[in-house]
């Protein structure tokens, strides 16, 4: 009764699925929008006969989504798809055709422009009244960039999230922040090991998901590579994600919902080890 990544450990105990609001959090820079991405290719690749996006990319745009998905699939690093002078061969131009022709065939709506959580969910409970035999998926990326000026808009947000849940039975993602001061705790002892008190805003960030991952990329710690001599590439390339709540199952139980990657940033590319 869930949709499978292929993660084993992920879909053991997160099982993603309609009806749900799923938070990922994380620090600036900590490819938490890389692991959603790889995380959405997967369910698209497994069921793409009824799964439908509709995707607010607010912090990168169109374009750079397209291509991250694109050096995912076809295994170029972002760098040699943007470069002019790193040309690339006859089979790796022939891999990109294919994988477009792919991505074109995908039920995927775009929508670089910001606005306010209502118009979002406006367009997302439209979206799904054309696909009502479809499973359908909102994407918010990320929750900062939503254009609602009230002081308590964190608030206002998330509870309309909750109502489009309950109007459209989907699946609805939200990429949020971490606060500045997250990255400079005394935190290493446990490698910077998140809470959901790092989480940006208001109380209901915390409150309101069904799912709320936290990601950790311990190689962006300074503190932690210098304190670990040699151990540069391991950080460089593991990436960490605590199931820190949990509607429907095992949640904050340490080793228990850790879920370990072994991550190719430039490829946006995740193992579970």
């Amino acid at each position: 009764s869930f949709m499978k990544t292929g993660y084993e450990k992920l879909d053991d105990i997160a099982r993603l699925d309609i009806d749900k609001i799923i938070l990922i959090g994380g620090a600036a820079k900590h490819m938490k929008t890389r692991f959603m991405i790889s995380i959405i290719i997967k369910l698209l690749n497994n069921y793409n006969d009824r799964l439908s996006v509709l995707w607010y990319c607010l912090e990168d745009g169109t374009e750079k989504l397209i291509k991250i998905i694109l050096s995912n699939l076809c295994h170029i690093n972002m760098e040699r798809l943007d470069s002019e002078k790193k040309k690339l061969s006859g089979d790796e131009y022939e891999l990109i055709e294919k994988m477009s022709k792919r991505i074109r065939n995908w039920d995927i709506e775009y929508r670089d422009e910001t606005k306010p959580i209502k118009l979002i969910s406006a367009d997302f409970a439209s979206f799904c009244k054309r696909r009502e035999n479809r499973s359908n998926v909102l994407i918010i990326d990320n929750a900062l960039l939503v254009d609602n000026k009230e002081s308590d808009r964190d608030d206002i947000i998330m509870n309309e999230i909750v109502k489009l849940k309950k109007a459209t039975k989907g699946m609805i993602i939200v990429v949020h922040h971490f606060k500045d001061e997250q990255q400079n705790k005394d935190y290493i002892k446990t490698a910077f090991r998140p809470a959901l008190n790092d989480l940006k805003g208001r109380e209901a960030y915390r409150r309101v998901p069904d799912l709320l991952m936290l990601v950790n990329k311990p190689g962006m710690y300074s503190q932690l590579t210098a304190e670990y001599i040699g151990c540069s590439d391991i950080f460089e390339h593991l990436f960490i994600v605590d199931i820190a709540a949990n509607r429907n199952g095992k949640a904050a139980e340490d080793d228990k919902t850790l879920i370990r990657f072994w991550v190719l940033p430039d490829y946006a590319e995740f193992e579970e080890i």
